[in-house]
């Protein structure tokens, strides 16, 4: 089927009876599933504001670790500031999912192919960010990994000194 050259008619595109049943249950899954991001995601910030705020003094008054060295405080400031990117990117994709929801679901009952449109923008937002972030996770494990194998290679041989 040619698209480029269809007339812009919002009309063509029929959904099925059932394509809407799958639709309508998707609809419901995405719900549930981002109204339980929304909790894990306030966890999340309670989290990282702990880490931001409370780590660096929980290091100074453990005997050994008032210094941390080089580092002092910062690296928990670092973490902390890390974890609310994080937090914030998942609450992000958390909203997308809820918008799918209730536009998807609001379409079926309009019967609205503009507003079915609409919902599916905002999967493939969802889609596309989690994919960029699939593919940051599995960049940094790798270059960990080499950073840590690198490491380990160097103590093995010989880099104590002893």
């Amino acid at each position: 089927m040619d698209f480029n050259n269809m007339v812009d008619d919002r009309e063509l595109i029929v959904v099925p009876t059932e394509t809407r049943f799958h639709l309508e249950k998707t609809s419901t899954y995405t719900k549930a599933f981002s109204i339980v991001g929304f909790i894990f995601g306030a966890i999340l910030v309670l989290a990282s504001l702990g880490v931001l705020f409370g780590g660096s003094a929980v290091a100074s008054s453990i005997p050994g670790m008032g210094g941390l060295g080089l580092l002092g405080g910062g690296i928990f400031m670092f973490i902390g500031l890390l974890m609310l990117v994080f937090t914030a990117v998942f609450i992000f994709l958390m909203v997308k999912l809820m918008r799918f929801s209730t536009l998807s679901a609001s379409s079926i009952m309009k019967e609205d192919n503009q507003e079915l449109e609409a919902a599916l923008k905002e999967l493939k937002t969802y889609f596309v960010v989690s994919g960029i972030l699939a593919i940051v996770f599995i960049a940094t494990f790798i270059l960990s990994m080499i950073a840590f194998g690198g490491m380990i290679m160097g103590l093995a041989g010989g880099g104590l000194g002893l």
